[in-house]
């Protein structure tokens, strides 16, 4: 890889940083983004007491670079991982439709009816697999425990989401003489899905002096080198380990299988879910007299379960 043929621009570090060992590349990534808006409405009047409606939006979003997230390519002329073309971001396919019936009994009783669903499928860095590490034989290089070299890699995991959620909701209000009666009801549920794969398909590699390493105490220290701070120790000590190298940690994690429920090197999965209920009854023509009250059930993969029971009694004078 030429770095400056790519259209990246080599700065000495001697002058600013008085480090003469590293230099730094400046370069600017490039990329597009594209998103597309539908919106649309239907109203349809089913006869002259009942109206119903229709609304619908669509949004579907790609980044790719994500400049938002800083998912660009790792170097110039370079995929988000060193030594690849594969170039990944965001993708998303966001939606949310409310239909609603408005209907009139008689001359006293109306009734509205609306149930609505929104929910979105995000995809951060789908691209992103064991695969790309081939080089490194599926493991993520790290140099240096204050990443002394920069890394191969601007992106690290792979995660895909959705939260849904639905709503139903009635009203129901009664007009005697100068009162105005209300009752309504209403059921919220949400819904989370999270996946991350990170370290359990792609484990990380850190090439650094582990704690207790010879080299450290015999070699590489403030006898040896009387005229370097403690700056230049650490530099030099971490530069050593990079070029032997030393490998000081390395990382992986292992997830419990929600099919097999055993742990394994399976990307995480949350669910996450919470049911709200709420009612209330109303006189709006009186100066007293509101009732109303909620009820929750909450549930989640590390939680789960939990009800929260709320009431709540008002009056208006």
């Amino acid at each position: 890889m030429n770095a400056t043929a790519s259209g990246g621009t080599l700065i000495p570090r001697g002058i600013s940083n008085s480090d003469y060992n590293r230099t730094d590349l400046n370069y600017q990534p490039q990329g597009m983004q594209m998103r597309h808006f539908l919106t649309s409405r239907l109203d349809y009047n089913i006869t002259s007491n009942h109206h119903l409606s229709f609304v619908y939006n669509y949004d579907k979003y790609s980044s790719v670079p994500d400049f938002l997230d800083n998912v660009v390519e790792a170097f110039p002329n370079s995929g988000v991982v060193l030594g690849t073309k594969i170039e990944t971001g965001q993708l998303s396919n966001r939606s949310a439709g409310t239909l609603s019936l408005r209907s009139q009994f008689g001359s006293h009783i109306t009734n509205e009816w609306r149930g609505g669903l929104n929910g979105s499928t995000v995809l951060f860095f789908p691209d992103v697999s064991p695969g790309l590490y081939t080089t490194w034989k599926g493991y993520r290089p790290i140099f240096g425990t204050s990443t002394y070299v920069s890394s191969v890699t601007t992106a690290t995991s792979m995660q895909r989401r959705n939260g849904p959620v639905k709503d139903i909701a009635d009203n129901v209000y009664y007009v005697r003489g100068s009162h105005q009666f209300a009752v309504g009801g209403q059921f919220t549920q949400v819904n989370a899905w999270q996946q991350i794969a990170s370290t359990d398909t792609m484990p990380g590699i850190t090439f650094a002096a582990a704690t207790g390493d010879p080299i450290i105490s015999n070699v590489l220290n403030s006898a040896n080198m009387p005229l370097a701070s403690t700056t230049n120790q650490t530099d030099a000590l971490t530069r050593y380990s990079v070029l032997t190298g030393r490998v000081s940690s390395i990382s992986k994690q292992l997830t419990l299988d929600e099919k097999t429920k055993q742990y394994s090197a399976t990307p995480t999965i949350d669910r996450n879910q919470q049911r709200e209920y709420g009612f209330f009854a109303q006189d709006i023509g009186s100066s007293f007299g509101q009732v109303s009250g909620a009820y929750r059930d909450i549930s989640g993969t590390v939680e789960p379960g939990g009800r929260i029971l709320e009431f709540m009694l008002r009056f208006n004078f």
